[in-house]
């Protein structure tokens, strides 16, 4: 599941799943379906004016990489927010580059021991593909520890406004983020005008249980919308 949390409600925003129209016609022929290249080209063909974000959740940018360099082509597309990037230190950015982007990273890098010996463990991390001509700075990032959630927040400086572009990731469905993403929200919400926030929460919000309920009570407090 792949939330956006904004506070801007003057602005646009788009999403794409493989529930579109697009893709949901179980007569078309597969071959006449447009790909993923296709359909954020189309998307945000107008959008060049925008700040124009995706996220998805790789779940290992190393196994995907191919399907990434293939995928996101589209000239107006500014920023591609990963989660379970599942990169290591071990693995330096030159080997996943993406034309016209830079990439800034939060690797998982804690260690478990068993015995004598520790090994670093699988998974996890967060990134993000910003392009090349966008100035930025990291303004936070989560630290490597077992089960608890991981972040990164750029503050982005696009025609003379600052904007904070965030990714976040919960691990599991059983992991409690909210004091940690209230903290978060308390500390840069009023700093910035827009705020822009993508990532995998493992909430499902249609359950209307006690998680979803709560997570969608902290966006409320902090004026975020949480966008289909």
């Amino acid at each position: 599941m792949s939330d956006v949390l904004n506070n801007d409600t003057d602005l646009e925003y788009f999403s794409l799943s493989s529930s579109n129209e697009l893709f949901s016609s179980a007569e078309s022929d597969i071959s006449d379906m447009p790909s993923l290249t296709d359909n954020l080209d189309i998307t945000f063909a107008t959008l060049h004016k925008n700040f124009n974000v995706v996220h998805i959740n790789a779940q290992s940018l190393p196994a995907h990489y191919m399907d990434l360099l293939s995928t996101f082509k589209c000239k107006n597309i500014h920023a591609i927010l990963i989660s379970e990037s599942f990169l290591k230190p071990s693995l330096p950015s030159t080997l996943y580059p993406l034309p016209g982007f830079r990439l800034l990273r939060n690797d998982r890098t804690y260690l478990v021991s068993n015995n004598s010996s520790s090994r670093m463990v699988g998974g996890g991390g967060v990134a993000i593909y910003l392009r090349g001509d966008i100035e930025c700075n990291i303004i936070s990032h989560s630290q490597s520890i077992a089960q608890t959630p991981e972040h990164l927040f750029l503050e982005v400086s696009l025609h003379h406004t600052k904007i904070l572009l965030g990714v976040y990731y919960s691990p599991s469905l059983h992991v409690n983020f909210f004091n940690s993403l209230e903290a978060l929200l308390t500390d840069f919400c009023p700093r910035f005008e827009h705020f822009i926030l993508m990532g995998d929460f493992n909430t499902c919000i249609i359950k209307n249980d006690h998680r979803s309920n709560k997570f969608l009570s902290l966006l409320q407090s902090f004026d975020l919308h949480c966008l289909p």
